[in-house]
């Protein structure tokens, strides 16, 4: 997402892995090989509008297969540690739903439009309520609501093997842990609110 994240992962590549740079709309793309696969290594910029945007600028511009994103997140899970790695299954989006009027008469204690009543989920977080986003995906006559977005099983198998042989050391100096088979979560805000996260914990 931003640039110290690239410069860790450029830091890793050898010298001649990266071949030459094309810039599409301001963004530099790092064309090259490893181990006799082509990739492009780009920055999304930060939030989900720039990830979208740059990697839509990717997919338009260039012949990509497969989609690999690293990069720093929040501590949702009190049991892991600054250097812990999470390798998600599948990604939720954790701020989509409507806030409603507080109305202390009502079953759920919000003023719900009727048109909304079948959208929204038995999840509640005072007079947020969240539901799933509609998207549309070759093969599907029409958008369906996806609650989660799984990731590409072939990497995940992958990133699987080699977590098991993986030995990493977190900012404690302590054994790192590598979670696998997790629920991840993307927001458009930056959230530090305890009781927030221990209900997207129960929840999700």
């Amino acid at each position: 997402a931003y640039q110290g994240e690239l410069d860790n992962l450029f830091a890793m590549l050898e010298d001649e892995t990266i071949e030459r740079v094309e810039q599409v709309n301001g963004v530099d793309f790092h064309i090259g090989e490893v181990n006799a696969y082509p990739i492009i290594v780009f920055q999304t910029g930060i939030g989900l509008t720039n990830a979208a945007m740059t990697t839509q600028i990717a997919l338009s511009h260039f012949n990509i297969e497969r989609l690999l994103f690293s990069g720093v997140s929040g501590g949702v899970d009190p049991d892991l540690g600054k250097g812990d790695i999470v390798l998600a299954d599948r990604w939720m989006i954790y701020g989509f739903g409507a806030v409603f009027t507080e109305d202390a008469d009502a079953e759920r204690g919000a003023h719900i439009p009727d048109f909304l009543k079948g959208l929204i989920t038995e999840k509640q977080y005072e007079t947020y309520f969240p539901y799933p986003m509609a998207v549309i995906r070759n093969g599907m006559d029409k958008p369906e609501r996806m609650p989660f977005y799984p990731v590409d099983p072939e990497l995940e198998t992958i990133f699987k093997d080699v977590a098991a042989e993986s030995k990493l050391i977190n900012a404690a100096g302590k054994p790192a842990t590598i979670l696998t088979d997790a629920v991840c979560a993307s927001g458009l805000a930056f959230m530090d609110d305890y009781r927030y996260t221990q209900w997207l914990r129960e929840h999700w």
